[in-house]
């Protein structure tokens, strides 16, 4: 409700994380009651969005990634496209027999860019866009909030996060030994700040979330930098 007052976006997008958690009936409904409000009003846009993950082998990383999204997240607020860059450890075959992804599958490996463009391509037209590695586990809230920094100015067209390995001043601080302490890290820091965010020139691509305006404005990755990095 305090966003209600300054950007319904934000806000509905509140109501859409609220309605994830709830597990009271009665506060249910009144969520759902104010989700309708919030698309009724006349500067309401959000979109839902396609998660794009590229697979190379590593069968066993884009499992633990994708329970990570479908453990943490509104199945009805996002989609998942993943290509395959010709796989040959049986990441195709396990794909394939998902009924909540979208699979292409190439036969040769295609690099970063030429393949996240595959993805954006097949993914649905009106939908925002969320490039992701394979290598990633995606904790509590950490979509929730880049979506409410996409959302938070009209003139914000990405946004990134923070991981244990990344460069650009995107790691986190401090190193963790397991990968539940790195999760409890996600959970405690997921959470409202006062100064949330920190304007970037550019953003490290393992987890980037895209305004669907700035990808049609600007276009798709330049395949020039295959394989991959600038």
């Amino acid at each position: 409700d305090y966003y209600a007052k300054y950007n319904i976006n934000q806000a509905y997008i509140c109501y859409e994380n609220a309605e994830f958690y709830c597990d009271s009936e009665l506060d249910l409904e009144i969520i759902q009651e104010h989700k309708r409000i919030a698309q009724e009003a006349e500067t309401f846009n959000v979109k839902k969005f396609a998660i794009i993950i590229l697979s190379y082998n590593q069968v066993e990383m884009t499992k633990q990634c994708i329970e990570s999204i479908r453990k943490n997240n509104t199945e009805s607020s996002y989609e998942i496209v993943i290509v395959d860059n010709n796989s040959t450890d049986g990441a195709r075959e396990w794909l394939k027999a998902q009924k909540d992804i979208k699979v292409i599958c190439n036969d040769e490996n295609k690099g970063f860019p030429a393949g996240c463009n595959q993805g954006i391509k097949a993914a649905e037209p009106d939908y925002d866009i969320f490039l992701l590695n394979n290598d990633t586990i995606v904790t509590p809230n950490a979509l929730f909030w880049l979506r409410m920094g996409l959302y938070e100015r009209k003139d914000v067209g990405a946004t990134g996060s923070i991981s244990n390995h990344a460069g650009n001043d995107q790691r986190v601080d401090g190193q963790y030994a397991t990968v539940e302490e790195y999760i409890q890290f996600g959970i405690h820091n997921n959470v409202p700040m006062r100064n949330p965010y920190e304007k970037k020139v550019w953003l490290v691509g393992f987890a980037l979330m895209l305004k669907r305006e700035a990808i049609d404005a600007v276009g798709l990755l330049d395949v020039r930098f295959s394989p991959g990095i600038y």
